[in-house]
């Protein structure tokens, strides 16, 4: 797809909708799909006219948006987010109120999200109110809302201001010598597809969708992560892709030559890899 106004054009190399929101880039640009938005912007445009961001050196290699906030993957491994600063990490400037986006220079003024002292990001998912990602280390850090326990830290207490952030954050145990190659991220539950090609879930399971066998909340109580956090158990087949939605979880085995999809809860939900 490209996107041609005036002088200028550009590759679009990944779309991400939202409810407030549609994000296209390579270098971002946005086009807000509501009269009330223009996330990121400075100012209210249509859908005729597109904003772009200023994006750092390198520029970004993945973006995600969720209903009131969005956030991009810069290619030096720094996570920069927009928008309300409710849940999300972002730690507004003065004056700027519970928005950064809505007022000229704020995006181009924002400092990472912080994860820790010299923490880089590999990769990164957001959900309903909560966001996960995998540090350079393999490690899982999750920030947002934690309501049920998606967090993945043994307690219900939220963590998103700056106070709790940075190095005070905790990583997610998975438990001896597990890291992660993704993380996913649905709504009030997350998961990681782990160094041993195996799933790991926690959080809300009202569904089922921690695939355990049980309907039991995960990660919400002390003694219910690392060694007891058991993996989803899948006949042994290893895991090439995981994709979360909102409230299950699909996965594309090793097990055929092509690969196999399988999915939990096992409802009729349908998803698409991209092979």
């Amino acid at each position: 797809m490209k996107i041609v106004r005036g002088s200028w054009s550009t590759v679009v190399r990944r779309v991400v909708a939202g409810v407030i929101a549609t994000l296209v880039v390579t270098t971002i640009w946005v086009t807000p799909t509501s009269a009330a938005s223009g996330i990121g912007s400075g100012q209210r445009v249509t859908l005729t006219s597109a904003s772009p961001y200023q994006s750092p050196n390198g520029g970004f290699v993945s973006i995600d948006a969720t209903t009131k906030y969005a956030c991009a993957l810069a290619s030096a491994g720094d996570l920069y987010c927009w928008g309300n600063f409710n849940l999300s990490g972002i730690v507004t400037t003065s004056g700027a109120g519970t928005n950064m986006g809505d007022a000229p220079g704020e995006v181009a003024a924002l400092s990472p999200i912080n994860l820790g002292t010299n923490i880089k990001v590999n990769q990164f998912d957001i959900g309903s109110n909560s966001q996960c990602a995998v540090l350079s280390s393999g490690a899982v850090k999750c920030w947002g809302d934690n309501s049920q326990g998606q967090l993945g830290l043994g307690d219900t207490t939220s963590r998103y201001l700056s106070t709790v952030m940075g190095d005070s954050l905790n990583s997610v145990n998975l438990g001896t010598a597990v890291t992660a190659i993704q993380v996913g991220v649905g709504n009030q539950f997350a998961c990681a597809l782990t160094n041993t090609r195996t799933v790991k879930c926690w959080g809300d399971n009202q569904f089922g969708q921690l695939g355990i066998g049980s309907t039991s909340d995960i990660g919400d109580a002390s003694g219910e992560m690392a060694g007891s956090l058991t993996s989803v158990d899948l006949n042994g087949a290893a895991v090439r892709e995981m994709a979360v939605g909102y409230q299950h979880v699909c996965v594309l085995t090793s097990t055929e030559v092509l690969g196999k999809e399988r999915r939990w809860p096992t409802r009729n939900w349908k998803h698409k890899f991209n092979r």
